[in-house]
């Protein structure tokens, strides 16, 4: 009788956040048969699943998706092959997550309503690009009109692969967070203005591995340049950026950011213009400039000077002071550390109370800053995680 089954039929409901894992049911299904079912030819599935992921190719024929669709996450390229699947509504979609981009978004694939594309709910649209065309398509690329009035993330994997001004048709929302995974080397081409309405920020890059190439770190500072209200920054590799003298970010709170060289003097002046940075964690590959060439940014060994820093009152020995609110620093270091240049930053930044380090650096500076204020300073020194026999 089994293998007269030609055709199964399954509505599937579900409230919770989990796909349908609709391998592992079929496959129960026909153990609880005692065999398995040749003849089936196709899975109907009349869903009401308000979360779902179309990642891999299935024999399931999806007859109408949820109006109440919550999340869908897509692969691009095998959506692009399922002429049969039915049109994705957006009316109360609040994350949306498209893969494997290897051309222009086909929007033709969602409900449109009065000829535009309106993502009403939308909250969080991840993109993940896979191919660079030389000739790029202005986003959204489509002649309906495409809106999201309510989303406050963004993740964006190659930004600059398809599409110009992907970042310039997000410029009206207030994002509470935006992540760029882009190369350096392309920097220049990104609207910056993006950060303009962002609260958190994540820049990495698309590999996640160290690129074996150089940069002109003048394109690379496009991004520092950018006026912000962003109060938390993420940029820890694995590529290394330029130091910015100076980022007009005056909102900071917490920066994580890898650079190439971070000279005292650079340090000092970035530092000096974030008035209410508490905490700061930098990994460089050297403090010194003579180590240009060992690092993304050669042209760096003739670096832009600081400009000159604005100092508030002295610590009563004869240094100004730069910071008010920095309380956390961790700072790593590859190759060649600045142990003078360190210490004596560390002397205009007196509200410094917790300062994580390479341990071979740890001795050194308790001892220059205790001949220096006695018992009069405190600082918690911490061993940096990965240098604690160095």
């Amino acid at each position: 009788m089994e293998d007269l089954i030609t055709e199964f039929r399954l509505i599937a409901y579900d409230t919770n956040s989990k796909p349908l894992g609709l391998k592992e049911a079929l496959i129960t299904l026909a153990t609880q048969l005692g065999r398995p079912l040749p003849s089936v030819k196709r899975i109907l599935l009349l869903h009401q699943l308000e979360v779902v992921q179309l990642h891999i190719p299935t024999p399931v024929i999806l007859n109408e998706f949820c109006t109440s669709l919550a999340s869908i996450s897509i692969n691009a390229k095998y959506v692009r092959m399922r002429t049969d699947l039915p049109p994705i509504p957006i009316r109360r979609l609040r994350i949306l997550t498209l893969l494997q981009l290897d051309g222009v978004i086909q929007w033709q694939m969602f409900q449109a309503t009065d000829g535009r594309f309106s993502f009403d709910c939308l909250e969080v649209f991840n993109l993940v690009f896979t191919v660079n065309y030389k000739k790029k398509l202005q986003f959204p690329g489509f002649p309906y009109a495409i809106e999201f009035p309510r989303l406050n993330t963004l993740r964006v994997r190659n930004s600059t692969g398809v599409y110009s001004g992907l970042f310039t048709h997000f410029l009206v929302n207030v994002l509470n967070e935006l992540k760029i995974e882009d190369d350096p080397g392309v920097f220049g081409q990104i609207d910056w203005r993006i950060l303009q309405n962002v609260q958190r920020l994540e820049v990495q890059h698309p590999t996640g591995k160290f690129y074996e190439t150089t940069y002109p770190s003048e394109t690379a500072q496009t991004l520092f340049a950018q006026q912000s209200s962003v109060s938390e920054v993420h940029m820890l590799g694995p590529i290394y950026y330029p130091m910015p003298p100076s980022i007009p970010w005056y909102n900071l709170i917490t920066l994580n950011l890898a650079v190439a060289i971070a000279p005292k003097e650079l340090l000092t002046s970035m530092i000096a213009r974030l008035p209410r940075l508490e905490k700061l964690h930098i990994s460089c590959v050297t403090m010194k400039k003579d180590n240009a060439q060992q690092t993304v940014y050669p042209d760096l060994e003739n670096p832009p000077e600081a400009p000159e820093t604005t100092t508030g009152e002295g610590d009563g020995a004869g240094n100004e002071i730069i910071s008010e609110s920095l309380k956390s620093l961790e700072f790593y270091c590859h190759l060649e550390f600045d142990m003078r240049g360190f210490y004596e930053l560390l002397c205009h930044i007196m509200c410094v109370r917790r300062i994580v380090i390479n341990n071979a650096y740890i001795r050194p500076l308790r001892n220059m800053l205790f001949d220096k204020y006695g018992l009069k300073r405190y600082i918690q020194f911490r061993t940096y995680p990965g240098t604690a026999s160095s």
